[in-house]
């Protein structure tokens, strides 16, 4: 099985659900119920969880550190993507390097920006860019919470305080019209 973002969409909708507490990690799509729902599923041979869940551990192992193609602009969403799939196969296997690239991933982002320097927590980048981004920021924290040390975690809130708080000045003509491109509504 090919690993792609639609698979990926496909296996975290089968992970929604709320936590009891505020307080634990990870609260976002994942309890301790369903990680052990989604650990016994992955068991069953040939089955589509482990299938799914195989290619994306395939992906995120073959990878890593540079999911992106170095020729293209945008390298974020790539980064961001697989700080996603990595902070979710942590969750399910544990293995703390998982968590570890989820980090590193995230820190290139400002550390060795791409070439259109599409940052969620900047003004000037898309709104498009801002969420996808910002969403690998959020996921990661989440997952990776307990495993990552108190620097890790603050680095990446930070990153998270900033991205939220410039959406309250973020504007853009076509989100005054009745028809505008799709990632400006996003």
């Amino acid at each position: 099985m090919r690993f792609t973002h639609a698979s990926f969409l496909l296996l975290i909708g089968s992970m929604l659900s709320l936590t009891a507490s505020a307080e634990e990690h990870p609260r976002l799509f994942l309890t301790p119920p369903k990680v052990a729902e989604i650990r016994k599923a992955i068991q069953t041979k040939d089955s589509h969880h482990a299938q799914a869940f195989g290619a994306l551990k395939s992906w995120v192992d073959a990878r890593g550190r540079q999911p992106h193609d170095p020729a293209s602009k945008n390298w974020n969403y790539e980064r961001a993507w697989m700080a996603r799939g990595a902070a979710l196969v942590h969750v399910i296997t544990g293995e703390k390097k998982y968590a570890d690239l989820a980090f590193d991933v995230l820190k290139d982002v400002h550390d060795k920006p791409d070439p259109d320097r599409r940052m969620p927590d900047e003004l000037k980048t898309y709104g498009l860019a801002k969420a996808t981004v910002g969403e690998g920021f959020a996921l990661a924290y989440d997952w990776c919470y307990n495993i990552w040390s108190q620097d890790q975690r603050d680095y990446v809130k930070n990153v998270l305080k900033r991205s939220l708080d410039i959406w309250l000045k973020y504007g853009h003509s076509q989100l005054q019209v009745e028809r505008g491109s799709n990632w400006a509504a996003v």
